[in-house]
């Protein structure tokens, strides 16, 4: 599982790259990739308080919440993202012969 609890972050390279390992995460909502986990189920998104994380982090550890957010990032790149590899391999590739 990632932890991302950010003041300001534009867009977290790191966090999707941890949702990309099929872990889910626990964000602040102050950064750009929050609106993502938040529609997706990909983990939690929290306040930038004590208080807001340790109920973020009760609730992630729910057996239940945790698998859910498991199945979430399943079916999110099944669905969405099936040539998620490929689109990667190909970009790369294009980056490669610049």
């Amino acid at each position: 599982a990632g932890l991302h609890i950010s003041r300001f972050d534009s867009y977290s390279l790191a966090v999707a790259e941890i949702i990309g390992c099929g872990l889910p995460v626990i964000v602040s909502n102050m950064t750009g990739i929050c609106t993502d986990v938040q529609n997706n189920n990909l983990g939690i998104v929290t306040e930038v308080s004590q208080t807001s994380l340790d109920n973020g982090i009760k609730d992630f550890c729910n057996p239940g919440n945790y698998n859910q957010f498991i199945e979430s990032i399943d079916d999110y790149f099944k669905k969405e993202h099936s040539s998620y590899g490929v689109r990667s391999l190909e970009i790369y590739s294009a980056l490669l012969k610049q």
